[in-house]
């Protein structure tokens, strides 16, 4: 007699039929805040996405959060989880109303509804046509819409949000079924968070109540970069990973959305760690770098408020290529200064014969005939702050040019007692309400935010400060 094979009993949750009729009791139990909309169609299955958001704030100073479940079809708690988190916003607790006032949150906790309808391992990464909706994304988009319609969906959703922060809720299939809860440990090499630290803040909402979650630096490994760290015998010194990548690596590609894929066991941990992340949400997303060379001071983006910041970031982001960096060199403690420009021929005249260090002197010279520089305060400052060179780290590949309105020139000095004595943009003394300043992990940034109207493709900041620093020398004890 053939044996017959008994199939493993599903984890609880929801019929797909009964989902959107679910989403909808959030509508009524917190009426204003939460607006249910179709958009997508699977099969004849449609697809829906919870709105979150205060309407008391205007939404153009809240960031975006966005968070989907089911590609696959099959791992139920990912839905569950996103559920739970409806559940909660709906509540009107007072974290999830000042969740609301900051931020967008967006939710689709079933966005392959006709593969979870089936509950079968058979359709568990298969829609109708056969395809796997999870990977049917390309880096920039799904390959075939017209047969990935549930990934395409999800992909309109993201082009149409450009979200600071996307989480694509993974889990288990089966009742008793195991999976290390982790964030951002993937497949696919490129599915993870380029922050780690906001990672680990994310995971740390688990770990505070108890649950255990997986850490990919526990494998201590790298992540493959180069050609040899995917052939014999070097293979296995790295992480794994595939080429290629789902949602969470698109919306990166394109938006820098900060992105990664979660596992989830318990709902409870996935509910916390989702709560974490909107809680950190609730200051910044770590999403605002365009560039940063080697050295403390950055490229970053900013704006009037977060509809215009995520403008900017879109725009310099895709336009990255088009972005040139020198740092002032040596960084001498007390001085520092970061030359920006999106004009290829500037940078490769001004670098002509020096392919690194660039003579302050040469530089002054080149940037004479710029409308903008102010040369009076240019040399004054290098005759105060003399032996100074010009470092080439970033040379743009592109010859096009793009707008540098928006741009932030983020000047570090890395020091928690330091405070600035001058700032200069072009050569022109900043007054204090022209530039910001925070201290972040013992490093005091001073920012210059260049207006929307900046119609210059070269811009120069320095400043000079003072700090009491570290003993330097040999250490005897």
């Amino acid at each position: 007699m053939a044996h017959k094979k008994q199939l493993l009993p599903f984890r609880n949750a929801i019929r797909a039929e009964e989902v959107p009729e679910y989403m909808k009791r959030w509508e009524e139990r917190l009426s204003g805040f939460v607006r249910i909309e179709e958009i997508g169609n699977c099969s004849g299955f449609p697809i829906f996405a919870a709105f979150f958001t205060d309407p008391s704030v205007d939404d153009k100073h809240k960031q975006i959060a966005l968070f989907t479940a089911q590609h696959s079809g099959m791992e139920i708690t990912g839905m569950t989880t996103l559920l739970s988190l409806g559940n909660y916003l709906a509540s009107g607790a007072d974290d999830a109303r000042e969740i609301m006032k900051k931020q967008i949150v967006v939710i689709v906790p079933c966005s392959n509804p006709y593969s979870y309808s089936k509950l079968s391992p058979e359709y568990h990464f298969k829609n109708e046509a056969g395809v796997d909706e999870y990977i049917s994304f390309k880096y920039d988009g799904v390959k075939d819409p017209e047969i990935a319609p549930a990934a395409y969906a999800t992909q309109m959703l993201i082009d149409r949000l450009k979200p600071e922060l996307l989480i694509d809720c993974h889990g288990v299939n089966y009742e008793h079924q195991m999976v290390l809860e982790s964030l951002g440990y993937s497949a696919f090499v490129l599915n993870r968070m380029h922050d780690r630290r906001f990672c680990d803040a994310i995971q740390q909402g688990a770990v505070d109540r108890g649950f255990g979650v997986m850490n990919e630096d526990l494998m201590q490994k790298l992540i493959p970069s180069e050609e040899m760290c995917k052939t014999s015998p070097y293979r296995a010194r790295f992480r794994p990973g595939a080429e290629g990548g789902p949602s969470t690596v698109y919306a990166y590609i394109k938006y820098h959305t900060v992105a990664a894929t979660m596992e989830i066991h318990w709902e409870e941990s996935g509910l916390y760690r989702l709560l974490a992340a909107l809680k950190h949400g609730n200051e910044e997303y770590p999403v605002n770098i365009i560039a940063y060379p080697q050295g403390h001071h950055a490229v970053c983006v900013g704006g009037e408020n977060a509809a215009k910041t995520r403008e900017n970031r879109i725009r310099l982001w895709q336009n990255a290529d088009k972005i040139s960096t020198a740092i002032i060199h040596p960084e001498l403690i007390g001085v520092g200064g970061l030359l920006v420009t999106t004009s290829k021929d500037k940078i490769q005249r001004y670098f002509r014969e020096h392919q690194e260090g660039l003579p302050i002197e040469s530089l002054l010279e080149d940037l004479k005939d710029e409308p903008n520089m102010d040369m009076e305060g240019l040399n004054r400052f290098f005759e105060e702050n003399p032996n100074q060179h010009a470092a080439l780290h970033d040379m743009q590949a592109s010859e096009e040019s793009v707008s540098m309105g928006g741009m932030v020139i983020r000047l570090v000095a890395p020091f928690e007692d330091a405070k600035e004595t001058k700032v200069l943009l072009n050569g022109r003394a900043l007054s204090k309400d022209e530039y910001s300043t925070k201290l972040v992990e013992s490093n005091y940034y001073v920012e210059i935010l260049l207006p929307d109207d900046y119609e210059y493709d070269t811009a120069l900041a320095l400043f000079t400060y003072d700090c009491k620093h570290p003993y330097e020398g040999i250490l005897e004890f």
